[in-house]
């Protein structure tokens, strides 16, 4: 019966994670109902992590069904075994007191999802928080806790509920933990916003990625683009990340674009290939006056742009199942256009908080080209991460993506204007920048500490 409660709580988790959030406040009660076991929570992330990512089975459609098979049991396994170690150690810590599990899981969980994110392979694919991206403008909280606050809210919710139904709990401090609760969602942090009079249109290029690829269509590919650029009203104009899998610096297109930039007095930046040391994947902003900028991406995606544990792998792995190879940048750059920055992103960065922590002033742009996982769930997700991550730190957010979803999100959170899947847009907004951090940038624990010395103080009461 724990196995089938197990994987019953797994895939509930992972449908209201991309579906119905609300869902998520009920989803760990059926592996609540079980004994404390390591497999059992490894069982549970692999099947969590594995229904998460299939996506990436999608990737066979331009490569190897085999690579995109490895690469789907690799990331299942791999993120999975983090909630099978946070189990051991909730069973270590369980066998030394006489409280419950399922009341000591929301101590433990802030720890497991932070060490999900970490290291080469780190991914917050999952995180319970991005979940609520749906319902995120209207959680302030999210300014003070951030993500991580909002999962350990949910798993609180959740071994409330549990304590309730298993009749073990003193009334009291649970209807004061639901209080605090309710009240601390309706608090946030408040960063003064501004409007600016600049104005910036994201395009939505949808261009199938076997036209990207075949060198043949890239003079009709390039003519697209041009229709599209010379058809948007913003100041700052956001194409999706690699146009064309090439440097665009090196091709007559770019002088088109840059004598049109200059002419319109528009910025307009693009994903492209960087020749320099080595080749990246990157950005080029081009500007009215002055020279364009580059910003090379610093986060590459495993087996997609570059491969772990090279000096192994190599021999093992053949490079016609790698997409890319590319060299990694170093640096993160804010660019500053008449009273405000944009801080460019490349398609996987868009996911980890610690690259929107800009300067007072500043957007985000991520270019991303969720292209490579046509017909799946990746447009959506990705969005979720980005919508959340303008909740945490009040900051602007464009996406702009080949084939979608794109978005301009507001600071709160807010989907202002966004596309459907496999359709050609413009989307056009005016800029929104704030003047001062928010807590969750200054003090990012802070949050999640308190509720959890709070959770602690409620648990160390029950009989």
């Amino acid at each position: 019966m724990d196995r089938y409660r197990t994987v019953i709580s797994a895939i509930l988790c992972a449908l209201s994670y991309q579906y119905f959030p609300f869902g998520l406040l009920i989803s760990f009660i059926p592996l609540m109902q079980n004994k404390i076991k390591y497999s059992t929570f490894y069982i549970w992330g692999i099947i969590y992590m594995g229904g998460l990512h299939l996506f990436l089975l999608t990737l066979a459609n331009d490569s190897h069904i085999i690579a995109a098979i490895f690469i789907w049991l690799i990331a299942s396994l791999y993120f999975g075994l983090f909630y099978g170690l946070g189990g051991w150690v909730l069973k270590i810590i369980h066998e030394k007191t006489t409280i419950q599990w399922p009341l000591l899981l929301p101590i433990l969980w802030p720890a497991i999802e932070y060490a999900k994110s970490m290291g080469s392979f780190g991914n917050t694919n999952g995180n319970l928080g991005f979940g609520l991206s749906k319902i995120i403008h209207y959680l302030p909280i999210t300014s003070i806790i951030g993500h991580i606050g909002l999962g350990l809210l949910i798993v609180i919710i959740n071994a409330l509920i549990w304590q309730q139904a298993k009749n073990k709990i003193n009334k009291t401090p649970s209807i004061v933990m639901i209080g605090l609760i309710i009240l601390a969602t309706m608090i946030g942090s408040t960063p003064t916003q501004t409007q600016s009079t600049q104005r910036i249109s994201v395009i939505q290029t949808n261009v199938e990625q076997p036209i990207k690829m075949n060198q043949t269509h890239w003079a009709s590919v390039e003519k697209h683009y041009l229709k599209l650029i010379t058809s948007a009203t913003g100041n700052i104009i956001i194409l999706p990340e690699s146009i064309l899998p090439t440097n665009m610096q090196m091709r007559p297109w770019f002088d088109k674009i840059q004598q049109y930039s200059t002419k319109e007095k528009k910025h307009i930046l693009f994903g492209t290939f960087i020749k320099d040391t080595g080749t990246f994947n990157g950005s080029l902003l081009i500007q009215p006056n002055g020279e364009p900028i580059t910003y090379k991406k610093q986060r590459l995606m495993p087996f997609g742009e570059t491969l772990p544990f090279r000096n192994i792998l190599s021999n093992i792995i053949p490079k016609s199942l790698l997409f890319s190879d590319f060299e990694k940048g170093d640096q993160t750059i804010d660019i500053p256009i008449e009273g405000f920055s944009i801080r460019p992103l490349i398609c996987l960065e868009g996911i980890y908080g610690k690259f929107y922590a800009s300067p007072p002033n500043g957007i985000m742009a991520i270019l991303a080209n969720n292209a490579w996982y046509d017909n799946s769930t990746a447009g959506s997700k990705f969005l979720k991460f980005a919508q959340v991550h303008a909740a945490e730190f009040q900051t602007m957010v464009a996406v702009s993506a080949n084939t979608g979803q794109s978005a301009i999100i507001s600071p709160s959170g807010a989907l202002i204007q966004n596309t459907t899947h496999r359709n050609e847009a413009i989307l056009t907004h005016p800029i929104q920048i704030r003047s001062t951090p928010t807590m969750y940038q200054q003090w990012p624990w802070a949050g999640s500490m308190i509720l959890i010395i709070c959770w602690i103080g409620i648990i160390r009461r029950q009989p």
